[in-house]
Order: C-alpha cells, then sequence, then structure tokens
C-alpha cells in the first residue's frame, strides 16, 4: 500500500502549496494597501479579512472537491460491484488524479470480493 502514502504526500504537497499562496497574497496586498497607498490600518484589515474569507472559501471548494475524487470513485466502484446496484457504468479510473493508482488497486480488491 505504497499508494496511501503517495497520496497523502499529494494531499499534504496542495495544502500546503494552497495555504502559502493565501498568506503570500494576503501579505501582497497588506503591503501595497499600507505603503503604496498610505491606507488607514482599519481599512487594510477589513479589505485583509475580506480576501481571506473569499480565498478560503475559494480554495476549500477546489481543494476538497480535488481532494474527494478517490473516494467517489471508490464509492462507485463498490456500488458497481455490489449486486443491488443501481450504477450500470464501472468508474473510469483514469480521470482520477491525485491517487490514480490507489484507486485502480483499491477497485482491484473490491472487484476480487
Amino acid at each position: 500500500m505504497d499508494y496511501l502514502k503517495t497520496y497523502k504526500n499529494k494531499v499534504f504537497t496542495r495544502l500546503f502549496i494552497g495555504m502559502l499562496i493565501g498568506n503570500i497574497l494576503l501579505i501582497a496586498v497588506g503591503y501595497v494597501g499600507l505603503v503604496t497607498f498610505s491606507l488607514d490600518q482599519l481599512d487594510v484589515y477589513g479589505l485583509l479579512l475580506s480576501i481571506a474569507v473569499a480565498y478560503g472559501l475559494t480554495a476549500s471548494q477546489i481543494l476538497s472537491s480535488s481532494l474527494t475524487k478517490p473516494i467517489d470513485s471508490l464509492s462507485q466502484a463498490i456500488s458497481y460491484a455490489s449486486n443491488n446496484s443501481r450504477v450500470g457504468v464501472q468508474p473510469n479510473e483514469e480521470k482520477a488524479t491525485i491517487a490514480r493508482e490507489l484507486v485502480h488497486a483499491l477497485s482491484m480488491e473490491v472487484y476480487n470480493l
């Protein structure tokens, strides 16, 4: 199950990069607002809070949808393999971008059961 370790590393990397980009964005906007435009501190803090909330919502939506694709594929594989399945199509494992090998290995285990 080396695939699980690879998946965890990819998740960690994506989360770290996402958080790093958000923090760099906030620092840059704060610096530009305070130094370049000489805005009031309260105005800059309000702007930073608004950007942080908007970035947090957007980033969490993007990251959660990409990080849960393997779970969706496994759920579809289990539904497909069950006898009382209403899902008539086998899941396409090639759609998984972050954990393709993990999804394939676990799907094969489900099908072998």
